[in-house]
């Protein structure tokens, strides 16, 4: 989400679908250029991002809301770049986020970053840097991954944050590997 209005509101999305994996960057290896009929995808040594939702907005916004949430799922970005990562919903500003569910999204990158606009996977990742008053509640996030075989990176995250003052709370986050 980007341009010049000032509120926004992103609510009731579905991206991705049941099918494990069904969203994905990587080499694919069967079927042609551009399908998401391939049946193989091995990993790309490139830096690939992956968002569900991406709000660059630094005004007041809304994602996912009790009536309307979103629903984040079945994501992978297979790429072993150093920074390569995958992220459910990255918003910036005044943002609310609240009442997504965010679900198996996993990569293969090889970064080690420990600073929350390094980590290789995350939930939600809040970079409102210097502004106040964004708040993070009552969001589901499981199944987060780092799927890289190798001895680097380790670092995921359910809620990662870079920013001023934030309220979160009641988030339920569990199975972070």
């Amino acid at each position: 989400i980007a341009g010049l209005g000032t509120v926004y509101d992103v609510s009731g999305n579905t991206i991705g679908n049941s099918t494990a994996q069904n969203l994905r960057t990587g080499n694919l290896t069967t079927a042609g250029n551009l399908s998401n009929t391939g049946t193989t995808f091995t990993v790309a040594t490139g830096s690939a991002q992956f968002n569900g939702i991406l709000s660059s907005k630094t005004g007041a916004g809304t994602i996912g809301t009790a009536a309307l949430p979103n629903t984040i799922q079945n994501g992978v970005s297979n790429s072993s770049g150093t920074t390569a990562s995958i992220r459910g919903i990255t918003a910036s500003g005044i943002v609310t986020i609240s009442s997504n569910t965010i679900s198996n999204l996993a990569t293969a990158s090889s970064n080690v970053g420990v600073a929350s606009t390094l980590l290789s996977a995350m939930g939600i990742f809040l970079n409102s840097i210097s502004i106040n008053g964004a708040m993070v509640s009552n969001n589901t996030i499981s199944g987060i991954a780092n799927m890289n075989a190798g001895a680097v990176g380790t670092n995921v995250a359910g809620i990662a944050i870079y920013c001023g003052s934030v309220d979160i709370f009641a988030n339920r986050i569990y199975d972070i590997q």
